[in-house]
């Protein structure tokens, strides 16, 4: 699932994600210059949790959101990001085991798209994470 939200303001500088369904857009979330705002990418996602009751599964979904629709150049991992297939050069099954280093045709994929390359990352260890609960 894609989580989109609508903006609620709670504070000057903070906002409210209320999730509402993938037809309304996307959320992601981010944080400005630390020395300005005072924030930080925990203490964004601590929030989600303690201030909007996110469960594992909605941040899972704003980490993902955030490589999708950063500025990271090249092609995403996923030819089809809604229902996270994985692009061709990638989809072979030891790219999705939980293995540490891609095949050769993922790892020229990799190269070439640092988007590729951040969301890979993420999915490897998220299936770490996994496999050792």
């Amino acid at each position: 699932m894609v989580a989109a939200y609508e903006a609620a303001k709670v504070e000057p500088r903070l906002v409210a994600l209320n999730l509402v369904g993938p037809e309304d857009g996307t959320a992601a979330l981010a944080t400005d210059d630390q020395g300005v705002s005072r924030s930080s990418m925990t203490g964004e996602y601590l929030r989600a949790v303690t201030d909007q009751n996110l469960g594992y599964l909605d941040l899972k979904t704003l980490s993902r959101n955030s490589l999708e629709y950063s500025f990271l150049p090249g092609a995403s991992l996923f030819t089809d990001f809604s229902s996270l297939t994985i692009a061709p050069a990638c989809a072979d099954g030891a790219d999705t085991s939980g293995t540490t280093t891609p095949t050769s045709a993922c790892a020229t994929y990799l190269s070439a798209n640092a988007r590729a390359a951040a969301q890979w990352e993420l999915e490897r260890r998220y299936r770490v994470f996994a496999s050792a609960y």
